[in-house]
């Protein structure tokens, strides 16, 4: 018999709710049943999205993987990649067979998938490409839009374009994923949207409705000598930073800095370019990071991995592993120490170069993350490419560590309250 409305009313609105789990299984079917499995006893109710990250082991089997998902959660939407490195809510497990997932019953939002293939990127490049493809691929003009989540695959999708598109009709928002890093070349990424496995361009969604979000993105980098503009620059070649050419003013930089930063300068110096010209103090938040590619003796000109323009403060920069921990964790204390919701669920997409090779120990992102949102659950991947904002714009990253924290909209409970920072963060 079909309850009242009487006794309808009476029923406890469902919540917001995610879960992860993490399956080590060899057996592909045995792992997708046993992750699964786990996802059903936390879960009230039917998952509205399943995250799918699956360790190139399983990735032939990519299709085998979904029909399961569906058979055992129906879930609302499903979307995911492969990647060298799956995180999970124990472990980050690197070069060995892993299946996590990562799911959500979100009442009250909407979530809109869309795959950008080959020919997607062909209708950008006609009379009215942003509206077309916009129109083609069905993405919501809504105020209450909270992020895109997308994943891309390196040889085929150019991210970069594809993030310009994705931002032309709607005001700012974060746009959070990574590239897959399967073995191999072209052909080698698959990408999971629903019911499909696609092999190339990118695969993404729109979160839209009554949940929250907030983003961490770490670079992980020190930076050294001063800050100083941008007097001449074409493109990604910065010819003159002041009154010396950008080589000049890279040796005086590293001349007066610390043996152990020269050092580290020698295997890999990098450049932060400062996104909002309008402030007053800078601090490391405020800078994308880009490698020096390149430099020419002869004219003191660099070439640097992004582009740039006359005015532009930048400042020079090194990374290591010691850097990178401290970055981290003070940027996810800070976060924590918000008031605002605690995170019901957190998406964690790490560079595949950070991992055990930068820090020389497993599990270092997950536990920094975990430390300071404990009982969260958790799933990620290590990308070749994280994607995530810096000083409201959307970039592509390397050796970054970005966040993606899912959240209520009310219900303000801070999880650091009481937590001194010398409890936490290292010396």
């Amino acid at each position: 018999m079909p309850p009242s409305r009487l006794t309808e009313s009476l029923m406890p609105m469902p919540r917001l709710q995610f879960a992860s789990s993490l399956s080590r299984l060899v057996n592909t079917a045995d792992a997708v049943r046993e992750a699964t499995a786990s996802l059903r006893l936390q879960l009230q109710g039917a998952p509205d999205l399943v995250v799918v990250f699956l360790s190139n082991h399983h990735k032939e089997k990519a299709q085998e993987i979904i029909d399961l998902i569906f058979h055992e959660l129906e879930p609302g939407t499903l979307i995911g990649c492969n990647a060298e490195g799956i995180i999970g809510e124990s472990a980050e497990i690197e070069g060995a067979h892993a299946i996590s997932l990562f799911a959500g019953v979100m009442p009250e939002v909407e979530l809109t998938p869309f795959h950008l293939g080959e020919d997607m990127y062909d209708t950008l490049e006609c009379d009215h490409g942003y509206s077309d493809l916009w129109e083609e691929i069905g993405l919501p003009e809504d105020d209450n839009l909270r992020c895109f989540l997308l994943f891309g695959d390196p040889y085929t999708c150019p991210i970069v374009e594809a993030m310009d598109a994705l931002m032309t009709f709607t005001e700012w928002v974060p746009i959070v994923g990574g590239m897959a890093s399967g073995s191999g070349g072209e052909g080698e990424n698959v990408l999971l949207l629903h019911k499909q496995v696609y092999y190339e361009g990118a695969v993404g969604m729109t979160v839209t409705g009554n949940i929250g979000v907030r983003t961490v993105l770490s670079q992980g980098c020190t930076p050294i000598g001063e800050r100083a503009l941008v007097t001449r620059a074409e493109n990604d070649v910065v010819y003159s930073i002041g009154e010396k050419t950008a080589l000049q003013y890279a040796e005086e930089v590293l001349e007066r800095i610390p043996e152990e930063a020269q050092e580290l300068a020698q295997n890999g110096l990098l450049i932060g370019i400062a996104m909002n010209e309008y402030q007053d103090d800078f601090d490391r938040g405020d800078f994308v990071i880009r490698n020096v590619l390149s430099a020419d003796p002869t004219t003191g000109e660099i070439v640097i991995g992004d582009m740039v323009e006359a005015g532009q403060t930048v400042q020079y920069q090194v990374r290591d592993a010691k850097s990178a921990d401290k970055e981290l964790r003070r940027m996810l204390f800070a976060t924590a120490a918000q008031e605002a919701p605690a995170p019901a669920g957190i998406l964690l997409i790490s560079c595949n170069g950070r991992g055990v090779s930068l820090f020389g120990e497993p599990n270092h992102d997950l536990n920094c993350v975990l430390n300071a949102f404990p009982e969260t659950p958790l799933a990620g991947i290590h990308a070749s490419g994280e994607l995530g904002p810096v000083g409201g714009q959307n970039f592509i990253h390397g050796f970054t560590a970005s966040i993606l924290l899912f959240q209520p909209l009310t219900a303000i409970e801070t999880v650091a309250e009481g937590v001194e920072e010398r409890d936490y963060l290292p010396d």
